[in-house]
């Protein structure tokens, strides 16, 4: 075996109680060793790693399928899309409202927000951030993009993201 190094490790109290349960305390330090060492060989065994074929062949139907649906459906238009985006990343209705009126108008500043849902600027960027969060989660993309210089007449403003 190479050189030991020391490693220090922080388990729970029961953990502890049911090593010492199995070995005596001068031990403890190769049976954790051993422990260790086996659950590595386990996981990086081929077995723990592949799939059943059976099970990649029917991931690859269902992907399939889902792929030629995605061809057939027509873009959707923006009625249809907000209640089924809404659905998805909006936690509450003062959420709603705001993803509303930015897919509505294409962008939005904190200010006009403040209208929408009469909270303060400070919230609207918290929900804002809390929202884009979710959708990249969701979609892996983002679903805003601040843009602090002035574009179509509106400085500071959060615009829908190129798609």
């Amino acid at each position: 075996m190479s050189e030991l190094i020391t490693v220090t490790l922080r388990i729970p109290k029961e953990l502890l109680k049911e090593i010492e349960g199995k070995v005596e305390p001068r031990y403890r330090s190769e049976y954790i060793r051993q422990a260790i060492i086996d659950k590595l060989k386990q996981e990086s065994s081929p077995k723990s790693m592949e799939r059943q074929p059976d099970e990649i062949v029917e991931l690859r139907s269902r992907m399939s399928a889902i792929e030629e649906a995605l061809k057939r459906l027509s873009p959707r238009s923006l009625e249809t899309r907000i209640p089924a985006l809404l659905e998805i990343i909006a936690s509450d209705e003062e959420d709603r409202q705001i993803i509303k009126y930015i897919l509505e108008n294409k962008s939005a500043t904190t200010k006009e927000l403040e209208k929408v849902v009469a909270l303060r600027r400070r919230m609207i960027l918290e929900r804002i951030k809390a929202i884009e969060d979710r959708h990249k989660e969701k979609f892996g993309k983002s679903f805003l993009k601040f843009q602090r210089g002035k574009r179509n007449g509106k400085r500071q403003a959060w615009w829908l993201a190129e798609q």
